[in-house]
């Protein structure tokens, strides 16, 4: 068994987890992980994965990947480089000819825009003088015309009861219901609840009063799964039906769930899932 092997196992056996747990929380299969403490690397699927299955098992016991590569990097196959090409396109130079054909269109342009300033400049002075010529012809018109007394005033009312009527205010919509969310039961280490009131899920993750090994997962796709530093957050919009959350240390994390506060202070530190549900 490598070094780097027992310190993996050690560290796991004092968390008082097993290699099934380790399995459910990195999807790395149980005979992997015991290659691993077994330094037995030769049976993992090549150079790569040595060292991203080590990451996953290093975080999910709360190592830091970085200082145990650093330590125990004389035991690790080394790393296969690749060699990356990168295919520069040249711009065609334009020809002389598509050259005189933008700068003979460029004037054809100049010049029917030109054109169209004058016209409408003529249109505006043409369109005045026959306004003002019809308006003096109205106006001799109206003094030849008989006088006709003024009857408006026994049309009858009703317009202005219309005008009221259409004049009163719209009810305003009533306001959208707040997200709540509910503890349901408790099962061993699990812990469920309902959040009602909304489609989708908004989570935010903050370590504030220390270190914490945390897993987030939309329904069974992992978003996450990394030691978070005292200080550090995290957050995710728009999840669906359901959010699972797998925390080492449980009170020293605070959770927001849709903009509502989920109670750690009761939680272990040891490891618990909380696992919230759409209602």
């Amino acid at each position: 068994m490598s070094e780097l092997g027992k310190l993996l196992k050690q560290t796991r056996e004092e968390k008082k987890l097993t290699l099934d747990d380790i399995q459910r929380v990195t999807k790395i299969q149980r005979r992997y992980l015991e290659a691993i403490e077994k330094g037995n690397f030769s049976t993992l699927p090549g150079h790569f994965y040595v060292r991203a299955f080590i990451k996953s098992y290093a975080e999910a016991v709360g190592l830091s990947p970085d200082e145990l590569f650093e330590e125990y990097k004389e035991e690790l196959p080394e790393q296969q480089t690749v060699e990356k090409v990168t295919q520069t396109q040249r711009n065609p130079k334009p020809s002389a000819v598509s050259f005189r054909t933008g700068k003979w269109l460029s004037r054809i342009l100049l010049y029917s825009f030109i054109t169209l300033i004058l016209f409408v400049i003529y249109m505006a002075f043409t369109s005045t003088d026959f306004l003002t010529s019809d308006g003096q012809d109205k106006s001799q018109d109206e003094e030849n015309l008989p006088v006709i007394p003024d009857v408006s005033g026994s049309v009858g009312s009703g317009t202005d009861n219309q005008t009221d009527e259409s004049d009163e205010p719209e009810p305003s919509p009533e306001p959208e219901p707040e997200p709540v969310l509910s503890f349901v039961k408790q099962e061993g280490n699990t812990y469920y609840y309902e959040l009602e009131n909304a489609t989708v899920i908004d989570l935010s993750i903050s370590a504030a009063r220390g270190d914490c090994w945390t897993v987030v997962r939309n329904g069974q796709t992992e978003l996450f799964n990394k030691t978070m530093k005292k200080g550090e957050s995290q957050s995710w919009q728009q999840l669906q039906e359901q959010v699972t959350i797998v925390t080492g240390n449980g009170p020293a994390v605070d959770i927001l769930v849709s903009g509502r506060n989920l109670d750690t202070s009761g939680l272990k530190q040891s490891r618990q899932e909380l696992v919230i549900q759409l209602k």
